[in-house]
């Protein structure tokens, strides 16, 4: 209405509400964000403002807001949880979205629900990145504990080890994905993604499966990733598909540790800034096959069964 305050009929009904925010949806519309004080009759949200095509692929209407500070009960941007393990343990297959600046200072590991949980900065055709500064910034590891989707969110690590490990759950890294590094930090590495564990889990059976379709990555592991390769160990299948984004600290089909079980690799896009390992060096083991099989995208590193050293395979 360009006031600061209107009254909108929509399927019967009527919505009175009270401008708090200004925004732009992807298309570039310009919009007002209300904040509802009354509503009579059926109202429909989806009518109300543009959707990329993103959050129409991945995310469920209803959300849970959180941001740094956040002392609501997270039903708006207007009252955020200020805990990301809260709000996805009040989420219940509902949209979580980071509203504004998010900081994980230690390691977190998320709890497990009986639904997906999808993590995002969009929501209604709002990208709070450009209205509300939000991002997600990580400094040690970000452990997962069930199926996960991430897009439209921006990253930002703030030290050389950040990680997202899937602890053996299936990882969609979707569209509209930025990461940065922290300023003034000397920050040189981008966060790592690891199908298996990383370091909660030595011994892990599971099946991996990771697709990255945007962003700018570090390591990308299909399975176990840790600098101690004798003392971690997935016994399961790995399944890697990247289809955009940019990785940049190498790519090791199989992970970085023990493997039981065979590992493949899909490429149909993206820029490969690095090489791309079957097997690491040193002392590891793994019993299955590997597969590589690229289909698309910029690869500016060598393909290399190992990184070095004398691992054993036990497969082709």
């Amino acid at each position: 209405t360009g006031g600061d305050s209107g009254a909108v009929s929509l399927l019967g009904g009527t919505v009175k509400s009270r401008r708090v925010a200004a925004a732009k949806t992807p298309s570039g519309r310009s919009v007002g964000v209300f904040g509802i004080t009354a509503a009579e009759g059926l109202l429909s949200s989806r009518a109300l403002l543009d959707y990329s095509a993103a959050e129409k692929r991945y995310a469920p209407n209803e959300a849970v807001f959180v941001a740094d500070g956040g002392t609501g009960d997270g039903s708006s941007p207007l009252s955020p949880l200020g805990d990301l393990k809260a709000a996805v343990e009040a989420s219940d297959g509902k949209t979580v979205v980071i509203c504004g600046p998010l900081t994980l200072r230690g390691g977190l590991t998320l709890p497990k629900i009986d639904k997906k949980t999808t993590v995002t900065s969009m929501h209604m055709g709002i990208d709070y990145r450009g209205l509300s500064d939000a991002y997600l910034e990580l400094w040690d590891e970000l452990r997962l504990s069930g199926e996960t989707v991430l897009y439209g969110l921006h990253v930002v690590a703030a030290t050389n080890a950040t990680c997202i490990s899937a602890e053996g759950n299936p990882l969609t890294v979707g569209e509209d994905m930025q990461c940065s590094l922290f300023e003034s930090k000397r920050v040189e590495k981008y966060p790592a993604i690891a199908g298996g564990s990383h370091t909660l889990r030595k011994i892990l059976k599971a099946d991996t499966k990771v697709v990255i379709q945007s962003g700018t990555w570090g390591v990308v592991s299909g399975g176990a990733y840790s600098a101690t390769p004798a003392g971690f160990k997935l016994t399961g299948s790995t399944d890697l598909r990247i289809d955009g984004g940019r990785i940049t600290g190498g790519v090791y089909i199989s992970g970085q540790n023990h493997l039981t079980g065979d590992s493949s690799l899909l490429i149909t896009g993206g820029e490969i800034d690095c090489s791309i390992y079957g097997l690491p060096g040193a002392d590891v083991i793994q019993t299955g096959d590997i597969c590589a099989v690229v289909l698309g995208g910029a690869l500016r590193g060598d393909v290399l069964l190992t990184q070095g050293g004398a691992p054993t395979l036990n497969g082709s």
